[in-house]
């Protein structure tokens, strides 16, 4: 974890861990997840942040057009569908 940053969540003020997560992107109407990826996560509410060289990371994928290791069948739901 890079000791620069903040390390108490700015939602909650819980503490921030550093964990690898699932991380989603929308990206050209398409979803993609990458896996084991760096993160600070809240111990409290559990949100996530990615530094900055992680992130570019993620941009420079798809930039480069690069092709995924695997491809998921993701479930859909139509919230207005739910309360049928």
């Amino acid at each position: 974890m890079n000791k620069s940053l903040p390390n108490q969540c700015p939602e909650c003020s819980g503490a921030l861990e550093q964990k690898t997560i699932t991380h989603d992107v929308r990206f050209e109407e398409k979803l993609y997840s990458f896996q084991n990826v760096p993160a600070r996560v809240c111990n409290t509410c559990g949100a996530s942040y990615l530094d900055a060289p992680v992130l570019k990371q993620i941009e420079n994928t798809f930039k480069r057009r690069r092709e995924p290791e695997q491809y998921l069948k993701v479930p859909a739901f139509s919230f207005d569908r739910l309360s049928a």
